[in-house]
């Protein structure tokens, strides 16, 4: 009988994933005030009100005439439509941090948190297209329904410090922010330093302190972060770096690895490397962060690898599941190999979960035929019995509906899904591309 309930539940699943979905395009960028280019995901608050970032657009004085990106906020209307209002116009002469890629964090108290590649301090990284090693910021409202920001951190981009935060950032329970670098640090990795992982602490009078709690260096170790980590109940931190790991991959860069931060003694970091890609049917170039499951598996995404007779002969993907074996080791399960066709390429976003278990991704490559350069998919990975996992693509973009979706999804109480694609959308040139991004809407 519990077979039977097993697989009627499974049923009504397959059932559920061949089902039409139906997908918005809530707001298109311009390029210009409103923003362009939302490579970053969305976060939701209460009311149902979209929050998010934009790598360009805003004050077009500055970063070369293509603004330094914005922090904005779509509100679903009683007419059912949405209405976009900028929160923050990053500042033109870069100083408050350029070309947000995270996705942003709400505090307890409803104030904003977010970093910037580049822009803060124009003393360092001045080789960099604005000068600065890049930010952590906070956006609080004010009495006047206006948001103010403020700057935690200015990267230095030195041995001791970090550069160019792309990741979103993740708190502890002591109000602690966590956050990776894709530059700083050490040397070893393809075009220099290999980046760090930072903690931020809040300290008296309304500052804070930054401590990097890890180097990486490029070999067995990895190198180079773009993932937003996570933490588990006792405090340790899980990532992916896209490069490291095996010598024989990207030249002698490596696949890229899964690795854990254990806090020890003395307020010292100890890494342990979970997974290390090789390039094969495993995956390789990890960039997104993961996401766990009610029993402690691991879930993330590479851009390549898999099943290497697509893309080339590199393969052009995969979704994996890391699971703990019981003796200090992980075991790797590859849920997905994309082929680079209707079914999607290079997934480099996070992954979220419903309810039901299943997983909702991006795969920003592959998909709609009629696209000229495959403009990517969302997709939905449903388990079946026998351990095996179903894909079904939930929309395929086609550049009028956006193009590239690089950010994780977002599920809402009622089962729809947000996102944004980095390009698309109001076709006009931005930046000698096809439309400045969107955010859409998939609806069950």
């Amino acid at each position: 009988m519990l077979a039977v309930v097993i697989a009627g539940a499974m049923l009504t699943r397959a059932n559920s994933a061949r089902a039409e979905n139906v997908t918005k395009v809530l707001h298109r960028f311009t390029g210009g005030k409103d923003g362009g280019v939302p490579i970053g995901g969305l976060i939701i608050d209460a009311a149902g009100n979209l929050y998010g970032t934009t790598t360009g657009g805003g004050n077009l004085s500055g970063c070369q005439q293509q603004g330094c990106g914005t922090v904005f906020e779509l509100m679903p209307q009683a007419s059912g439509g949405w209405k976009e209002k900028v929160l923050h116009n990053l500042s033109p002469d870069g100083r408050e941090g350029a070309g947000p890629y995270g996705t942003l964090v709400f505090d307890s108290s409803g104030n904003l948190y977010g970093t910037a590649s580049e822009g803060g301090d124009p003393k360092y990284c001045s080789d960099y297209a604005v000068s600065g090693c890049g930010v952590v910021f906070e956006l609080s409202p004010t009495d006047n329904g206006e948001w103010k920001e403020k700057v935690l951190y200015s990267f230095k981009g030195t041995t001791r410090d970090g550069a160019l935060p792309d990741s979103g950032l993740v708190f502890d329970a002591a109000g602690n922010l966590y956050g990776t670098t894709a530059s700083g640090g050490l040397g070893g990795c393809q075009i220099g330093p290999c980046g760090v992982v930072f903690r931020l602490t809040p300290i008296s009078g309304a500052k804070w302190s930054e401590k990097v709690i890890h180097r990486f260096r490029g070999g067995s170790d990895g190198g180079i972060s773009f993932a937003t980590l996570i933490l588990d109940k006792a405090g340790n931190l899980y990532g992916t770096t896209e490069l490291g790991a095996t010598s024989f991959c990207r030249g002698q860069y490596g696949c890229g690895v899964v690795f854990e931060l254990t806090p020890v003694s003395h307020g010292k970091w100890k890494e342990t490397i979970l997974h290390r890609f090789t390039g094969g049917k495993d995956g390789a170039g990890p960039n997104a962060g993961l996401v766990f499951d009610a029993q402690g598996n691991l879930y993330g995404t590479a851009g390549w690898g898999g099943a290497v007779r697509y893309c080339d002969g590199n393969g052009c993907g995969v979704v994996f599941e890391l699971s703990p074996n019981g003796n200090g080791k992980w075991e790797e399960k590859v849920l997905h190999s994309f082929t680079g066709g209707k079914d999607g390429a290079t997934p480099v976003a996070s992954l979220i979960f419903d309810a039901m278990g299943n997983l909702y991704g991006t795969a920003s490559g592959g998909g709609n035929p009629i696209c000229q350069f495959l403009c990517g998919v969302a997709f939905r990975l449903t388990p079946s019995l026998g351990g095996t996992w179903e894909e079904n693509v939930l929309h395929s973009f086609a550049e009028t509906d956006g193009a590239y979706p690089e950010s994780s999804l977002t599920l809402d109480p009622a089962g729809n899904l947000f996102g944004t694609t980095i390009w698309g959308g109001y076709l006009k040139d931005c930046s000698f591309r096809p439309g400045c991004g969107v955010v859409f809407e998939i609806m069950p």
